[in-house]
């Protein structure tokens, strides 16, 4: 009886361990509240209450996703790609000639006429070999990339 009840015990202490580390790696990203602005043809971004947060200086800006949005740049009369966070802070350097949202950490980007995945830190996860055709419609899911074929 003794031991069955030091194996109950464990078993619940492990399904309690369990929950907690669920329960902590089931962050949810809060919805920024930050919307696109446009003036003078540059994009910056205003708060709900209507005040610039970022001033406009991009040449087109995404939406938040993850807490970082793509903005472009215009540098050496070439537009390049990049990730801005909520603060208006560039991230990851403006280097792609175009971009996707961030998803479960990765964000789809084009280098030269190929596209492939980076990371939050601007490292590349899945080195550009694909078409545009091919990502057109992906999904991480599991950490494996699906990708619609069409």
């Amino acid at each position: 009886m003794q031991r069955f009840n030091v194996h109950l015990i464990s078993v619940a202490i492990i399904c309690f361990s369990c929950m907690a580390i669920s329960v902590q790696t089931q962050e949810k990203t809060q919805p920024t509240k930050l919307i696109q602005i446009k003036k003078n043809d540059l994009y910056g971004y205003a708060n709900a209450a209507g005040e610039i947060v970022i001033t406009p200086q991009y040449e087109m800006a995404g939406d938040f996703s993850e807490g970082l949005a793509r903005v472009d740049i215009e540098r050496e009369d070439e537009i390049k790609s990049g990730f801005i966070n909520e603060a208006g802070t560039i991230v990851i350097e403006p280097l792609f000639s175009d971009a996707k949202d961030f998803h479960e950490g990765l964000a789809a980007v084009q280098l030269e006429e190929k596209w492939g995945f980076i990371n939050k830190s601007g490292e590349v996860i899945i080195q550009p070999r694909f078409e545009k055709d091919d990502i057109h419609d992906y999904r991480f899911s599991e950490h494996r990339l699906h990708l619609a074929c069409y």
